[in-house]
This record gives structure tokens, sequence and C-alpha cells, in this order.
């Protein structure tokens, strides 16, 4: 198989990062991305698969319930009801040694000579590589969070 991936430069949980992105039409992966805090590279490959997953249960009208009580015992962030539902996801890898990770890079990304995947094994969890041009990392928001976030801009942190 020829190489049919492109490392790009993205961002993950608010850190810089690497992603993989097919070029070609027989590319058997949708992405790959690297998670620079726990050195692991996730894999999705472009077949599906059926399993159980968690979702927001949906009233008559497409509301999300909302629970009695406002709160879970397990999970008080959780204010809405779930049902587990059968779903079609994609397959899923995951790779933790890193020579596996750098095999597989080779094997599939076309401009691995002129990337510099090492530098982003040598990442802190708190900052960049140095050696790595700044980008700006954008902030997401997500409903779950709106609460803390407005919080954060209140006291300054």
């Amino acid at each position: 198989m020829n190489k049919s991936m492109r490392l790009i430069t993205s961002a993950f949980k608010g850190q810089r990062t690497f992603k993989m992105i097919p070029i070609t039409k027989d590319c058997p992966y949708i992405e790959v991305i690297f998670d620079v805090e726990t050195k692991i590279l996730a894999v999705i490959h472009n077949q599906f698969k059926q399993g159980y997953h968690l979702v927001a249960k949906l009233d008559d009208n497409g509301d999300i319930e909302m629970l009695k009580n406002g709160k879970r015992k397990d999970d008080p962030k959780k204010t809405y009801k779930e049902e587990r539902r059968l779903m079609e996801t994609y397959h899923e890898y995951y790779l933790f040694d890193k020579t596996e990770i750098l095999e597989f890079i080779n094997h599939f990304a076309d401009n691995v000579s002129s990337y510099n995947v090492e530098g982003f094994f040598v990442i802190q969890t708190q900052g960049f590589d140095q050696k790595q041009p700044d980008i700006e990392v954008p902030k997401i928001i997500l409903p779950d969070s709106m609460n803390e976030v407005q919080e954060e801009s209140k006291t300054g942190s």
C-alpha cells in the first residue's frame, strides 16, 4: 500500500498535537490523532461496527428529557435521562508503544520526512515544545462546562 495519509498540526484537549488525514480514496482510515498527554495514537478505521452506547433520552417532541430530581447520584453533572441504543460507529484502534506509533506513521504518512513527530513525544502537559512554531489553540466550550467558564472569567483565573 502506498502512503495514503498526511501529517498536519492540530489541537486536542487544548494542547497542540498532530493528526493524520486521508489523501487517497483507498486509505483505510478516516482520522488518526495523537494525544500528547497520554502519548496514545488513536486510529479511526473507515469501516463501521455496531455497539450499544448511552445517549440522551428524547421525549415525543425531540427534546432531551430532564431528570425529575435535577441530578444523577453517580454523575452530578448530568441532569438529563439517558438510554442505551444500538448504533453504528467506526472501528477505533489505540497504539500505546512509541515504536509502533512511529512505524504506523512511517508506513502511512507521505510527509513524515519533513514533519517533526518526535517533538510531540517530549512535549510537557503544561506547555508546548519550543522547537515547534507557536499556534493559537481555540478554546472549546461545551454546554456542561458553561458555568465553569463563566465562573473562571469572573474570578480572573
